[in-house]
C-alpha cells in the first residue's frame, strides 16, 4: 500500500490499558485496527477507520497538533488508494495551513505536504473537475514546490540533494507540466547533477533522476539530450552494477525511439538487439512494437465517413526490423497502402535462439481506422 511522500510516524502515543464507557470511541482499539488493516492491504477497511481515528483523535490530541496532522495524513494516503484523491487534495490543503503557520512557507514540512498535494493531481478520483483546472492548479503548485526546494537550498546545503530527488519525481509527468516543461527539464537536470556529484553514476537516485531527465528531453523533442542521458544509464549499469536494473530495459526501449526520431535506424538497432537478449521470446504471444508509427488516414476516405481495417502479415528481421509485408485482408486499397507504409517503420525486439538473433516468421496484427462522431 502507498504511504504519503510525507513521513507518517505517530509520536509519543501511550495508550491507556482502561477502555471508554463506549468501545466504539476507544481511539487505541481503532487505530490499532486501522494498522492492521494497512498491513493486510484492505483499502477499503483502512479507509472507514483512518476516518474514525482521526474523528477521535480530535478529542484525544485536541492540545497535540503533531499526532493530529499524522492522523489527517493518515487518512490522506487511505483517500490516495481507495482513488479519492480529491478528498486526499482537501486534507492536504488542511495541512499545509497548519505547517504555514507551524514552521513557515520554506520548510521541509510544508515543501513535503505541499509535494503531496501536487502528487495528488497525478491520481485517480477527480470526477468533478476538467483536466484543464486540474493542470492549472498543478501548475501552480508545480512552480512552488521548485521554487520553495531552491530557497531550502540556500537555508539546509545540506538536504537539498535528497529534497530535489523527491521534488523531481513528483514533478515527472504530472498534469502540471503543460506550459512548464523547460524550468521542470532544468530542475530534474539539476537534481541529477547534484545526486552525480554527492553519489556517482553508480548510484540508483543517480540513474533513476538521469532516466526522468532523458524522457523530459524526449518530450521536448531534444532527442540528443535524451540519448546523452539513456546512453549514460545503460554504460553504468553494464560496467558498474552486479545485477540487472529497471531503468536497462526501459533506457533501451526509449533510445529505440530516440534515434529512429533523429533518423538513426541503425543505432536503434543496437537496443532492439539487447531487449531481445534481455527478454524471452514466447511463441503464443504477440511481440509488442517498441517503436510504432501510426498510420495516415486516407483524405477521401476521410472526407467521405469512410471506416476500415488492415490485416497483415510480416515478419521481424534480426535487427528488429519489420520485412516481408502481405496483406491478407483489407476494407479499401488507401487503407492497405497507409498501414503497410506504418509497418514498415516499427521496430520489434527480435527473437533469439541459442544466443544468436534470428528471423522470426508470420506473426500478424490488424490495423483499424475509425473516425469518431
Amino acid at each position: 500500500m502507498k504511504l504519503s511522500i510525507a513521513t507518517v510516524i505517530l509520536t509519543g502515543l501511550l495508550f491507556s490499558q482502561g477502555s471508554f464507557a463506549d468501545e466504539k470511541n476507544n481511539f487505541s482499539k481503532v487505530y490499532k485496527a486501522y494498522t492492521q488493516a494497512q498491513k493486510a492491504g484492505d483499502a477499503e477497511q483502512t479507509l472507514k477507520l483512518a476516518k474514525q481515528a482521526l474523528t477521535l483523535g480530535k478529542v484525544k490530541f485536541a492540545d497535540d497538533k503533531e499526532n493530529l496532522t499524522n492522523l489527517k495524513f493518515n487518512l490522506a494516503a487511505a483517500y490516495i488508494d481507495a482513488r479519492e484523491a480529491q478528498k486526499a487534495a482537501s486534507l492536504y490543503k488542511e495541512i499545509r495551513k497548519d505547517y504555514k503557520a507551524q514552521h513557515g512557507e520554506v520548510s521541509e514540512p510544508y515543501l513535503f505536504v505541499t509535494l503531496d498535494l501536487l502528487d495528488s493531481y497525478s491520481k485517480a478520483g477527480w470526477p468533478s473537475i476538467k483536466y484543464e483546472l486540474k493542470a492549472k492548479r498543478a501548475s501552480s503548485l508545480l512552480n512552488e514546490v521548485m521554487s520553495i526546494t531552491k530557497k531550502l537550498e540556500k537555508k539546509e546545503p545540506a538536504r537539498a540533494v535528497s529534497n530535489y530527488y523527491a521534488v523531481a519525481k513528483v514533478l515527472f509527468n504530472n498534469p502540471g507540466m503543460r506550459g512548464n516543461y523547460r524550468s521542470v527539464v532544468k530542475f530534474t537536470e539539476k537534481a541529477r547533477d547534484k545526486i552525480v556529484e554527492q553519489f556517482g553514476e553508480n548510484d540508483l537516485k543517480a540513474i533513476e533522476t538521469r532516466y526522468l531527465a532523458g524522457r523530459l528531453n524526449m518530450t521536448k523533442g531534444r532527442y540528443n539530450h535524451a540519448v546523452e542521458n539513456l546512453e549514460t544509464i545503460i554504460t553504468t549499469i553494464e560496467t558498474e552494477l552486479d545485477t540487472s536494473h529497471p531503468y536497462e530495459l526501459a533506457s533501451h526501449a526509449a533510445l529505440i525511439e530516440a534515434y529512429e526520431k533523429l533518423g538513426q535506424s541503425d543505432k536503434s538497432t543496437t537496443h532492439c538487439q539487447a531487449i531481445g537478449r534481455m527478454t524471452p521470446w514466447q511463441d503464443d504471444v504477440d511481440p509488442t512494437p517498441l517503436y510504432r508509427v501510426n498510420p495516415s488516414y486516407p483524405i477521401s476516405y476521410a472526407r467521405n465517413g469512410r471506416d476500415g481495417y488492415t490485416k497483415m502479415t510480416f515478419d521481424i528481421s534480426e535487427s528488429g526490423f519489420v520485412t516481408n509485408i502481405k496483406v491478407t485482408e483489407s476494407s479499401g486499397e488507401l487503407f492497405s497502402k497507409e498501414s503497410i507504409a506504418a509497418l514498415e517503420k516499427w521496430r520489434y525486439a527480435p527473437k533469439f535462439e541459442n544466443g544468436e538473433a534470428i528471423t522470426a516468421e508470420g506473426l500478424e496484427v490488424q490495423l483499424d481506422y475509425k473516425i469518431e462522431n
